[in-house]
C-alpha cells in the first residue's frame, strides 16, 4: 500500500473571482510550506472540499477509536458466557471489516 499525503489537510481559493477551491498539504514547517493536493469548481466545489478535509483529517484518529471500540467488544464477548451468539457479532465483523480496508486502503 502506498501512503497518502500527510496532513493536516487545508482548504484555500485561487486568486481569480469565483476562483477554484484548493485542498493543500503541507510539505514541511513555516508558512507557505505547503503543496496543492486537489483542485474543485463547480456548484458544489466549497462543499466538496469541506467534506475531503474533514475526511482526511480525522482519517486517523477514527481508525484508531474503531479500533479501541473492537477491542473492547472482544474484551466483552470473551467474558460473557451466553448462547446464541451476542447481538455485537454481525457489528463486530462490519468494524473489522472496515478497520481492514482503512488499514489496506481500500475504498
Amino acid at each position: 500500500m502506498t501512503k497518502h499525503t500527510l496532513g493536516p489537510w487545508e482548504i484555500t481559493r485561487g486568486k481569480s473571482p469565483g476562483g477554484e477551491i484548493f485542498l493543500l498539504s503541507p510539505i514541511g514547517r513555516g508558512p507557505g510550506r505547503s503543496r496543492i493536493l486537489a483542485s474543485l469548481d463547480g456548484l458544489n466545489a466549497e462543499a466538496n472540499a469541506e467534506f475531503i478535509v474533514r475526511a482526511c483529517n480525522a482519517h486517523k484518529k477514527l481508525l484508531e477509536a474503531c479500533k479501541e471500540a473492537l477491542k473492547r467488544f472482544r474484551l466483552y464477548e470473551m467474558h460473557v458466557d451466553d448462547e446464541p451468539p451476542h447481538h455485537h457479532s454481525s457489528f463486530v465483523v462490519k468494524l473489522e471489516s472496515l478497520v481492514a480496508k482503512a488499514e489496506e486502503g481500500q475504498p
